[in-house]
């Protein structure tokens, strides 16, 4: 008996023509689904770098107040450890670090009158976490999110030490009034003067540090998105602290320091 194969309906070359069309078309359709998804990371990668920039940006704003209020804040350490060196026991005259109360959201809720007291800033890092926990991050340059990374890097150092800060004035609270201090609390007190020093010295630096690393990588950001929120902290911390705060020297026609 002889076997014969059966026939596709339109002969084979048609039957593999039909297949060819159809895998065909299946590439097509990954390769679109694959060119919707890179434009849409694109976007995405677009609006995080966005968002990061104006990000790194409030953290210059919180740089240069810190720089500005310097000699607000060396000062009042320096004229308690004065007072404080020469105090050989009994009444301590309190001394109070100046700050205008009314009308300053940087007031808000305090009741405790300071004998020293530092800017309170978050160093926010929002939308670099945001970038990071949703994949933006994988879709731009390496270089560029090693710059971003070492910004907040410098930040989050910042925000270490302003903790030590807040814990150090927290404990100087008791040379802001009247009352009496005796030798052990004296030298406590001293060295407390000591902590807060070292935490305003290192952060003076290190916001000089990060202004300088700021200043090529937020560069293409207008004056007007700069300008006017370091004006803004610059006049509030003049209306809470005096005549002290002292503003940075700055590039012509910006606010930006140099």
């Amino acid at each position: 008996m002889v076997m014969r194969l059966l026939r596709p309906l339109h002969g084979w070359r048609a039957f593999f023509g039909e297949i060819g069309i159809v895998f065909v078309g299946i590439l097509l359709a990954l390769s679109a689904e694959r060119l919707v998804q890179e434009y849409n990371w694109r976007q995405d990668a677009r609006q995080a770098r966005v968002a990061i920039k104006n990000e790194l940006n409030l953290q210059r704003i919180d740089a240069v107040e810190r720089l500005a209020v310097q000699r607000c804040l060396k000062g009042q350490i320096s004229a308690l450890y004065q007072k404080l060196s020469l105090h050989r026991g009994g009444m301590w005259i309190g001394m109070p670090m100046f700050v205008t109360q009314q009308g300053n959201s940087e007031a808000a809720q305090r009741v405790v009158v300071n004998g020293y007291r530092g800017p309170e800033r978050r160093w926010v890092d929002e939308a670099w976490q945001t970038a990071r926990s949703d994949g933006a991050l994988d879709h731009l340059p390496a270089g560029e999110v090693s710059k971003y990374a070492q910004a907040y890097h410098r930040g989050y150092r910042i925000l270490a030490l302003q903790e030590q800060e807040n814990d150090a004035g927290a404990r100087l609270s008791v040379l802001a009034i009247d009352g009496p201090i005796d030798a052990s609390v004296r030298a406590n007190l001293l060295g407390t003067l000591a902590q807060a020093d070292r935490a305003n010295a290192y952060m003076e630096l290190s916001a000089k540090a990060l202004l300088g690393f700021l200043k090529p990588l937020l560069a293409d950001l207008p004056a007007n998105m700069v300008d006017p929120g370091i004006n803004e902290r610059i006049t509030n911390q003049r209306a809470f602290r005096g005549e002290c705060v002292q503003p940075l020297k700055m590039k012509q026609g910006s606010a930006v320091p140099i």
